[in-house]
């Protein structure tokens, strides 16, 4: 069976995946995304995360398999880059916004 939500991670390593039907919010029967799955593939807080899982005998299904992380493959999301690793670049050519004599606004901008 697939289930879908966003992941949160806790302070103990695993996490839950925050279903979109119930608003994100935390409910007792939220996916187990296990320490181990969350290491192999690097997943962080607030990952979109479409996957198999597991039914378990009083307890929350479990995730067994990866579908996929913010509409990547497992394999592809691998080589995503973190946001906070990404650099900015500044634009080499301005961009002129400005269509003529009027409006003033677009001539301050520029």
């Amino acid at each position: 069976m697939i289930v879908e939500g966003i992941l949160e991670i806790s302070d103990k390593g695993h996490g839950f995946l925050r279903p979109p039907s119930q608003y994100y919010k935390h409910t007792a029967k939220d996916p187990f995304v296990s320490r181990n799955l969350i290491q192999k593939y690097s997943l962080r807080n607030g990952l979109s995360i479409r996957a198999e899982y597991k039914k378990t005998r009083g307890q929350n299904p479990q995730v067994s398999e990866l579908v996929s992380l913010n509409d990547y493959t497992p394999d592809e999301f691998i080589d995503v880059q973190d946001f906070e690793d990404l650099v900015a670049v500044d634009p080499n050519q301005q961009i002129v916004l400005e269509t003529g004599a009027e409006p003033l606004g677009m001539r301050v901008i520029d």
